[in-house]
């Protein structure tokens, strides 16, 4: 039942960041660095984050 529930949350989350990202019309190389900068840290403590798919 929490993992149904965490992933229902996690599926919303995922649906509103999209729709936030899909509103942003900056040119392509400050996508590619806002997505650095998201994924960078990220990568430190997690670097499978980095692989495919």
């Amino acid at each position: 039942m929490l993992c149904g529930a965490f992933g229902a949350g996690f599926l919303r989350m995922l649906s509103a960041s999209a729709g936030m990202f899909g509103r942003l019309h900056p040119p392509l190389y400050l996508r590619l660095a806002l997505g650095g900068a998201i994924v960078g840290p990220i990568a430190t403590g997690y670097p499978e984050v980095w692989g495919n798919g």
